[in-house]
């Protein structure tokens, strides 16, 4: 299975992040219950 894209630059509006594997904090159970951003998330 080719990897390439998974690997290559992605945007998210105007931010450009070095590869497309990334986690939302709620996926890695970083936030709180409502979404917002904890002191973990920071850290």
């Amino acid at each position: 299975m080719e990897k390439k894209l998974l690997f290559s630059p992605g945007k998210i509006g105007k931010l450009v992040i070095k590869n497309r594997g990334v986690m939302t904090a709620m996926g890695v159970g970083l936030a709180k219950e409502n979404g917002m951003v904890s002191d973990k998330t920071v850290a």
